[in-house]
């Protein structure tokens, strides 16, 4: 079984992974887990395994010319209200 903050954590690094294939240099990541944006945002700081994991993963941003991550209120995330 899985968390939540897991499941999106994996949901992130495939889409880095995804963009990386594609060749975006610009990318803009959105995600209403506020948990994984501020681990992201934050993760120079952060030493649990969640957060080095989040740090491997966003060593892929070297990959991309610019990179954000946004929160989006859950509201707005109409595959997870399905």
């Amino acid at each position: 079984m899985m968390s939540a903050d897991w499941a999106e954590m994996e949901a992130f690094d495939e889409s880095l992974k995804m963009a990386s294939i594609l060749n975006i240099s610009n990318v803009i990541f959105e995600s209403d887990c506020a948990n994984l944006v501020n681990k992201v945002n934050k993760r120079e700081q952060d030493i649990t395994i969640i957060g080095c994991c989040v740090k491997n993963a966003c060593k892929a941003f070297n990959n991309f010319d610019s990179v954000k991550i946004n929160w989006a209120n859950r509201s707005n995330n109409q595959v997870a209200n399905v």
